[in-house]
Protein backbone atom coordinates (compact mmCIF):
# COMPACT_ATOMS: atom_id res chain seq x y z
CA UNK A 1 0.00 0.00 0.00
CA UNK A 2 2.88 2.33 0.45
CA UNK A 3 4.53 1.70 -2.38
CA UNK A 4 1.15 2.50 -4.62
CA UNK A 5 0.60 5.61 -2.71
CA UNK A 6 4.23 7.06 -3.07
CA UNK A 7 3.27 6.35 -7.36
CA UNK A 8 0.52 8.00 -7.00
CA UNK A 9 2.21 11.04 -5.59
CA UNK A 10 4.92 10.53 -8.11
CA UNK A 11 2.43 11.02 -10.97
CA UNK A 12 0.68 13.35 -9.69
CA UNK A 13 3.55 15.58 -9.52
CA UNK A 14 4.74 14.76 -12.98
CA UNK A 15 1.11 15.73 -14.25
CA UNK A 16 1.23 19.34 -12.42
CA UNK A 17 4.99 19.62 -14.04
CA UNK A 18 3.65 18.84 -17.21
CA UNK A 19 0.95 21.32 -17.23
CA UNK A 20 3.05 23.84 -15.57
CA UNK A 21 5.43 23.52 -18.68
CA UNK A 22 2.47 23.96 -20.98
CA UNK A 23 0.71 26.68 -19.11
CA UNK A 24 3.52 28.98 -18.75
CA UNK A 25 4.29 29.82 -22.59
CA UNK A 26 0.43 30.87 -22.88
CA UNK A 27 0.86 32.83 -19.64
CA UNK A 28 3.68 34.67 -21.27
CA UNK A 29 2.59 34.86 -24.48
CA UNK A 30 -0.81 36.80 -22.88
CA UNK A 31 1.33 38.52 -20.97
CA UNK A 32 2.98 39.92 -24.32
CA UNK A 33 -0.39 40.96 -25.89
CA UNK A 34 -0.49 44.43 -26.13
CA UNK A 35 -3.93 46.29 -25.47
CA UNK A 36 -5.81 48.10 -28.94
CA UNK A 37 -5.67 51.79 -28.96
CA UNK A 38 -8.17 54.46 -30.72
CA UNK A 39 -7.19 58.05 -31.53
CA UNK A 40 -10.22 60.99 -32.79
CA UNK A 41 -9.72 63.92 -34.15
CA UNK A 42 -11.79 67.09 -34.16
CA UNK A 43 -11.42 70.52 -36.13
CA UNK A 44 -12.38 73.31 -33.19
CA UNK A 45 -12.76 76.11 -36.02
CA UNK A 46 -13.48 74.55 -39.61
CA UNK A 47 -12.28 77.68 -41.34
CA UNK A 48 -9.78 80.81 -40.77
CA UNK A 49 -8.37 83.89 -42.43
CA UNK A 50 -4.56 84.05 -42.93
CA UNK A 51 -2.62 84.29 -40.47
CA UNK A 52 -5.21 82.90 -38.02
CA UNK A 53 -5.14 80.16 -35.41
CA UNK A 54 -7.36 77.23 -35.42
CA UNK A 55 -7.44 74.65 -32.45
CA UNK A 56 -7.05 70.56 -33.23
CA UNK A 57 -8.15 68.10 -30.26
CA UNK A 58 -8.47 65.00 -30.15
CA UNK A 59 -8.61 61.79 -27.69
CA UNK A 60 -6.59 58.57 -27.07
CA UNK A 61 -8.00 55.65 -25.97
CA UNK A 62 -6.41 52.45 -24.71
CA UNK A 63 -8.50 49.35 -24.00
CA UNK A 64 -8.69 47.25 -20.92
CA UNK A 65 -7.31 48.97 -17.41
CA UNK A 66 -4.78 51.62 -19.26
CA UNK A 67 -5.04 54.88 -19.82
CA UNK A 68 -3.74 57.57 -22.53
CA UNK A 69 -2.95 59.96 -20.22
CA UNK A 70 0.81 60.84 -20.26
CA UNK A 71 1.75 59.33 -23.35
CA UNK A 72 3.24 61.42 -26.77
CA UNK A 73 1.05 61.30 -29.62
CA UNK A 74 2.13 63.26 -33.02
CA UNK A 75 -0.01 65.74 -35.37
CA UNK A 76 0.61 65.23 -38.82
CA UNK A 77 -0.50 67.74 -41.58
CA UNK A 78 -1.14 67.32 -45.10
CA UNK A 79 -1.41 70.89 -46.89
CA UNK A 80 -3.29 70.99 -50.17
CA UNK A 81 -0.96 69.33 -52.71
CA UNK A 82 0.86 67.71 -50.44
CA UNK A 83 1.84 63.93 -51.13
CA UNK A 84 2.04 62.69 -47.68
CA UNK A 85 1.39 63.70 -43.76
CA UNK A 86 4.18 65.28 -41.89
CA UNK A 87 4.63 65.51 -38.10
CA UNK A 88 4.42 69.14 -37.21
CA UNK A 89 3.66 68.90 -33.52
CA UNK A 90 3.73 66.25 -30.40
CA UNK A 91 1.27 66.43 -28.04
CA UNK A 92 1.49 64.63 -24.16
CA UNK A 93 -2.11 63.33 -23.58
CA UNK A 94 -3.62 64.76 -20.51
CA UNK A 95 -7.11 63.43 -18.22
CA UNK A 96 -8.20 60.90 -20.09
CA UNK A 97 -6.36 60.61 -22.91
CA UNK A 98 -7.45 64.28 -23.77
CA UNK A 99 -5.72 66.17 -26.98
CA UNK A 100 -5.46 69.75 -27.78
CA UNK A 101 -2.97 71.74 -29.87
CA UNK A 102 -3.62 74.85 -32.39
CA UNK A 103 -2.16 75.09 -35.86
CA UNK A 104 -1.75 78.11 -38.12
CA UNK A 105 -2.03 77.03 -41.59
CA UNK A 106 -1.35 79.00 -44.74
CA UNK A 107 -3.65 77.27 -46.92
CA UNK A 108 -6.16 74.90 -46.93
CA UNK A 109 -4.68 71.52 -44.43
CA UNK A 110 -5.91 68.22 -43.61
CA UNK A 111 -4.62 67.30 -39.70
CA UNK A 112 -4.37 63.94 -38.44
CA UNK A 113 -3.46 62.31 -34.83
CA UNK A 114 -0.68 59.53 -34.69
CA UNK A 115 0.48 57.24 -31.57
CA UNK A 116 3.76 54.93 -32.22
CA UNK A 117 2.40 52.40 -29.73
CA UNK A 118 4.67 51.35 -26.66
CA UNK A 119 4.83 48.35 -24.54
CA UNK A 120 1.93 47.81 -23.11
CA UNK A 121 0.03 49.37 -26.13
CA UNK A 122 -0.94 48.89 -30.02
CA UNK A 123 0.02 51.75 -32.56
CA UNK A 124 -2.83 53.55 -34.25
CA UNK A 125 -3.94 56.75 -35.77
CA UNK A 126 -7.09 58.91 -35.97
CA UNK A 127 -9.55 59.73 -39.01
CA UNK A 128 -8.80 63.05 -40.81
CA UNK A 129 -9.95 66.79 -39.75
CA UNK A 130 -9.71 69.90 -42.01
CA UNK A 131 -9.10 73.26 -41.76
CA UNK A 132 -10.22 75.20 -45.00
CA UNK A 133 -8.23 78.93 -44.91
CA UNK A 134 -10.20 81.84 -46.87
CA UNK A 135 -7.69 83.09 -49.70
CA UNK A 136 -8.67 86.60 -51.09
CA UNK A 137 -8.51 85.88 -54.80
CA UNK A 138 -6.04 88.65 -55.54
CA UNK A 139 -3.44 87.62 -53.49
CA UNK A 140 0.01 87.01 -55.36
CA UNK A 141 1.02 83.61 -56.79
CA UNK A 142 4.07 82.37 -54.42
CA UNK A 143 7.82 82.26 -55.31
CA UNK A 144 7.99 78.73 -55.80
CA UNK A 145 11.23 77.49 -54.12
CA UNK A 146 13.71 74.06 -53.31
CA UNK A 147 15.37 72.95 -50.02
CA UNK A 148 18.70 71.07 -50.32
CA UNK A 149 20.15 68.90 -47.67
CA UNK A 150 23.70 67.52 -46.95
CA UNK A 151 25.58 66.09 -44.31
CA UNK A 152 28.95 67.21 -42.74
CA UNK A 153 31.41 65.66 -40.38
CA UNK A 154 32.81 68.81 -38.75
CA UNK A 155 35.78 68.80 -35.59
CA UNK A 156 34.77 70.01 -32.48
CA UNK A 157 36.18 70.14 -28.77
CA UNK A 158 36.20 66.93 -27.40
CA UNK A 159 35.90 64.93 -30.75
CA UNK A 160 33.81 65.58 -34.47
CA UNK A 161 29.99 66.66 -34.65
CA UNK A 162 27.38 65.69 -37.65
CA UNK A 163 25.92 68.68 -39.20
CA UNK A 164 22.95 68.23 -41.12
CA UNK A 165 22.93 71.23 -43.81
CA UNK A 166 20.36 72.69 -46.24
CA UNK A 167 19.92 75.73 -48.24
CA UNK A 168 17.00 77.21 -49.24
CA UNK A 169 15.94 78.90 -52.35
CA UNK A 170 13.61 80.92 -54.43
CA UNK A 171 14.52 81.00 -57.98
CA UNK A 172 18.03 82.85 -57.65
CA UNK A 173 17.13 84.25 -54.02
CA UNK A 174 18.17 82.97 -50.93
CA UNK A 175 15.68 83.91 -48.40
CA UNK A 176 16.98 84.33 -44.66
CA UNK A 177 15.50 84.04 -41.44
CA UNK A 178 13.05 81.65 -43.13
CA UNK A 179 12.02 78.45 -40.69
CA UNK A 180 12.87 75.19 -41.51
CA UNK A 181 12.39 71.91 -39.68
CA UNK A 182 14.67 69.13 -39.25
CA UNK A 183 12.58 65.91 -39.31
CA UNK A 184 14.21 62.03 -38.57
CA UNK A 185 13.72 58.64 -38.81
CA UNK A 186 15.34 56.09 -36.85
CA UNK A 187 16.73 52.86 -38.71
CA UNK A 188 14.47 50.68 -36.63
CA UNK A 189 11.56 52.93 -37.08
CA UNK A 190 8.75 53.59 -39.95
CA UNK A 191 7.22 57.39 -38.63
CA UNK A 192 9.25 60.70 -39.36
CA UNK A 193 9.27 62.77 -36.09
CA UNK A 194 9.81 66.29 -35.24
CA UNK A 195 13.20 67.29 -34.41
CA UNK A 196 13.67 70.78 -33.82
CA UNK A 197 13.62 74.11 -36.01
CA UNK A 198 15.81 76.86 -36.89
CA UNK A 199 15.76 79.80 -39.24
CA UNK A 200 18.03 80.49 -42.15
CA UNK A 201 21.10 82.93 -41.97
CA UNK A 202 22.74 84.57 -44.56
CA UNK A 203 22.27 82.93 -48.04
CA UNK A 204 19.38 80.93 -46.80
CA UNK A 205 21.72 78.29 -45.23
CA UNK A 206 20.19 76.38 -41.94
CA UNK A 207 22.71 74.09 -39.79
CA UNK A 208 21.49 71.43 -37.06
CA UNK A 209 23.62 69.49 -34.60
CA UNK A 210 22.91 65.80 -34.90
CA UNK A 211 24.23 63.10 -32.80
CA UNK A 212 22.01 59.83 -33.15
CA UNK A 213 21.99 56.62 -30.84
CA UNK A 214 21.42 54.94 -33.61
CA UNK A 215 21.53 55.22 -37.90
CA UNK A 216 19.40 57.86 -38.35
CA UNK A 217 17.99 59.28 -41.65
CA UNK A 218 16.65 63.30 -42.10
CA UNK A 219 15.30 65.87 -43.84
CA UNK A 220 14.23 69.17 -43.98
CA UNK A 221 11.09 71.14 -44.81
CA UNK A 222 10.17 74.69 -45.07
CA UNK A 223 6.08 75.49 -44.31
CA UNK A 224 6.05 78.29 -46.30
CA UNK A 225 5.11 82.10 -46.09
CA UNK A 226 2.28 83.90 -48.29
CA UNK A 227 5.00 84.75 -50.43
CA UNK A 228 7.07 81.66 -50.76
CA UNK A 229 6.20 78.21 -51.15
CA UNK A 230 6.78 75.28 -49.14
CA UNK A 231 9.12 72.61 -49.88
CA UNK A 232 10.91 69.65 -48.77
CA UNK A 233 14.54 68.11 -48.96
CA UNK A 234 15.53 64.99 -50.09
CA UNK A 235 17.54 62.06 -47.46
CA UNK A 236 20.19 61.92 -45.79
CA UNK A 237 21.65 58.89 -43.64
CA UNK A 238 24.04 59.96 -40.61
CA UNK A 239 24.89 56.62 -38.64
CA UNK A 240 26.29 55.95 -35.29
CA UNK A 241 29.68 57.33 -34.82
CA UNK A 242 32.46 55.55 -32.37
CA UNK A 243 33.45 57.85 -29.32
CA UNK A 244 36.07 60.17 -31.11
CA UNK A 245 39.44 61.22 -29.15
CA UNK A 246 41.29 63.08 -31.91
CA UNK A 247 39.87 65.72 -34.55
CA UNK A 248 38.30 64.63 -37.69
CA UNK A 249 38.83 65.84 -41.19
CA UNK A 250 35.75 67.85 -42.49
CA UNK A 251 33.95 65.90 -44.85
CA UNK A 252 30.23 65.83 -46.36
CA UNK A 253 27.89 63.57 -47.49
CA UNK A 254 25.26 63.78 -50.37
CA UNK A 255 23.36 66.58 -51.17
CA UNK A 256 20.04 66.53 -52.52
CA UNK A 257 17.46 68.81 -53.75
CA UNK A 258 13.42 67.92 -53.93
CA UNK A 259 10.33 69.78 -55.68
CA UNK A 260 7.13 71.38 -54.29
CA UNK A 261 5.35 70.95 -50.81
CA UNK A 262 2.44 72.42 -50.09
CA UNK A 263 0.65 74.14 -46.90
CA UNK A 264 2.16 75.70 -43.55
CA UNK A 265 1.71 75.14 -39.80
CA UNK A 266 3.01 76.53 -36.77
CA UNK A 267 5.35 73.50 -34.80
CA UNK A 268 5.54 73.21 -31.42
CA UNK A 269 5.93 75.86 -28.80
CA UNK A 270 9.38 76.66 -29.99
CA UNK A 271 8.71 77.35 -33.75
CA UNK A 272 7.77 81.05 -34.35
CA UNK A 273 5.00 81.50 -36.68
CA UNK A 274 5.99 81.76 -40.38
CA UNK A 275 6.12 85.58 -41.56
CA UNK A 276 6.25 86.66 -45.51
Amino acid sequence: MTTSLLRRVAEGAALATVVGLVAAPAFQAQAAVKAPTSLSIRAVHHAVAPGDSATITGHLAVAGHLTGTGRIVTLESKPRGADEFVPVAEVTAGGKGRLSTRVTPEFTTRYRWRYDGAEDARPSASGIASVRVKHHPHDPRRVPTSLSIRTVYRPAKGGAVDIVRGMLRAKRVTPRHRLVLLLSRPSAADAWTLERSHRTHRNGVVRFRVDPTQDTTYRLAFLGTRLLAPSISGLVRVPVRPEATTAATPTSGHDSHAGSWSGATRVKVLAPTPTA
